[in-house]
């Protein structure tokens, strides 16, 4: 056998140990690219949402049973991007292995550990209430957790806090950590905005119409470019309707102060009247800009979803 075929051998060796390493995830699952893995895991379980609720369990005292957990006030509510994922660990990994070796690496990447419990230190019934969050997929019952330990850690950057919380435990034979990573994160408006033939029917009819793709940055007042689909329909609108009149209204949620949300909403609608007359020709007469900051919430401001709705625009037909 010559030397070039040995090596072609080999090399061949080497992708399908590769690739056979790689197949032991579950199919669409991958490392959070905040969260190293212990070498020789594998994920065999895996949720990712771009916006759901959480619950952080950092304040919570860790000896707390699922009585316990149902009266207390403690367990903070969050809503956000949330990424979990299961490993299963290699043998000769103990638990308490797992976690000091995830604290060491949270550490290196910027995060600030803030609890960390070993076994003799946590409740059994705490850490499935931590791990399941409302399921039963996570930590298959009746076999619950043995010799948990658990940690929390956090990373503050410009765009809110991160938090990850983790669980190495034992359940029958396996070495299992769970690891979920929460991320502050608005929820994206997917609500589709009426055309103009919609818009000028709503107008007719209730006087008024709300639109939601009209995008800014946060406490700017710069129409996005991401606006265009419906800032021409707005121009096609008025085009079709020549004796039509609007108002332009700004609406914010109620987050930051009253005077400062007033100011921002007037100061959106009137950027959106102007692109209005620089880029779709809309005689300027026809339009009058308005602000009324959070004055005209159309859901609670108790919920990201609620407030999403409040941000808004919305053309008010004049006489």
């Amino acid at each position: 056998m010559t030397v070039a075929k040995r090596w072609m051998i080999l090399l061949c060796g080497v992708f399908v140990l590769a690739a056979n390493t790689m197949a032991a995830d579950i199919p669409g699952s991958r490392d959070h690219p905040l969260v190293k893995r212990m070498a020789g895991s594998e994920i065999n379980l895996y949720s990712q949402k771009d916006y759901d609720e959480y619950s952080l369990f950092c304040a919570v005292a860790p000896t707390k049973t699922f009585v316990d957990l149902a009266k207390t006030k403690e367990i903070k509510r969050v809503e956000g991007k949330i990424t979990r994922t299961r490993y299963k660990l290699p043998q000769g990994v103990s638990v308490l292995e797992a976690q000091r070796q995830y604290e060491t690496a949270l550490k290196s990447a910027g995060f600030e550990i803030l609890k960390s419990y070993g076994p003799n230190e946590i409740n059994a019934e705490w850490v499935s209430s931590a791990i399941n969050q409302g399921g039963t997929d996570w930590i298959r019952f009746p076999f619950g957790p043995v010799n948990p330990r658990w940690s929390c850690a956090s990373l503050k950057r410009p765009g809110g806090e991160i938090f990850v919380q983790l669980a190495p435990y034992e359940q029958q034979e396996n070495l299992l950590i769970q690891v979920d990573v929460y991320e502050p994160r608005a929820m994206a408006n997917k609500m589709v905005d009426p055309d103009a033939t919609a818009m000028a029917a709503q107008i007719n009819t209730q006087g008024h119409v709300a639109v939601y793709g009209i995008y800014f940055d946060t406490d700017r007042a710069v129409v996005k470019p991401e606006s265009k689909a419906t800032l021409e329909q707005i121009a096609m609108l008025l085009k079709s309707h020549t004796a039509l009149k609007l108002a332009v209204v700004g609406h914010t949620d109620n987050v930051g102060a009253a005077a400062h949300n007033a100011s921002l909403s007037q100061a959106r609608a009137k950027a959106v009247v102007a692109e209005l007359v620089k880029s779709y020709g809309v005689d300027a007469l026809r339009l009058q800009a308005s602000g009324k900051g959070a004055d005209a919430p159309v859901a609670t401001n108790g919920t990201e979803e609620g407030r999403a709705k409040n941000r808004r625009v919305e053309l008010v037909k004049l006489p």
